[in-house]
């Protein structure tokens, strides 16, 4: 990718950003957008584009290899995405850092399916000696200490219920989690979050997290002061 087919680039984005409106509506969902977000930035597309046109391929590179890329990132960090059954009870800081996600999503399943409580300790020796049965075994020796809530069978596969956890007991008894690497100068422990057996930092405190998003860089609505020239 060249400095060329770049800018190219850049100019074709800076060109769409510049189109005349066609039609009132447009022109009315633009300016109605800042007034319903309660920014009133009225000039942001205008700052976008004045941006975008300093904006060079080095730039972008730099930004990559400073930030991005865990090879030669010196700040590199990774975000996942992680969802939690709503049925599920969310697990607590110090399960996380004790156990294995992959012990989590098992024991969420199980909690959400049988409607029973799921002593991690039992279920992760369960999982260090299932490793010696079959995938068929190993889920029906499980089903007999986790019978599926109204299950008119102990344990039927094709069962919406069973199919699920299935997935997840796979998961357990053959992780493929990919090797973080721990920086032990790393600690995000004050913004709100705890870091998992392997390795990963997750949120366990949002409103903690949420009050100090500005520490992370993401957009924090700002509304600008609007001199007020209404008279009564």
């Amino acid at each position: 990718f060249d400095t060329v087919k770049f800018d190219a680039l850049v100019e074709s984005i800076v060109g769409k950003a510049n189109e005349q409106l066609t039609s009132v509506d447009t022109e009315a969902s633009r300016m109605w957008t800042p007034i319903e977000e309660a920014t009133y930035d009225f000039a942001q597309l205008a700052d976008e584009v004045e941006s975008l046109q300093k904006v060079r391929l080095d730039d972008v590179l730099d930004m990559w290899d400073r930030y991005i890329n865990p090879e030669t990132a010196v700040a590199y960090t990774r975000v996942d995405s992680q969802l939690w059954a709503a049925k599920a009870s969310y697990p607590s800081a110090t399960n996380m850092t004790t156990w294995p996600e992959s012990i989590l999503a098992l024991a969420g399943c199980l909690e959400s399916e049988t409607h029973m409580p799921v002593d991690l300790s039992d279920l992760s020796h369960f999982i260090n000696t299932a490793f010696m049965q079959t995938s068929a075994d190993a889920l029906a020796s499980l089903a007999r200490q986790y019978p599926v809530a109204n299950s008119t069978q102990v344990l039927d596969e094709t069962a919406s219920g069973w199919s699920k956890i299935k997935k997840a007991l796979d998961m357990a008894m053959n992780p493929h989690n990919q090797p973080v690497v721990q920086d032990s100068n790393t600690n995000f422990a004050y913004i709100g979050m705890h870091q998992t057996v392997e390795g990963k930092w997750v949120i366990t405190d949002v409103d903690k997290f949420k009050a100090t998003q500005a520490l992370h860089g993401l957009a924090v609505p700002v509304i600008k002061l609007i001199p007020n020239t209404l008279t009564k």
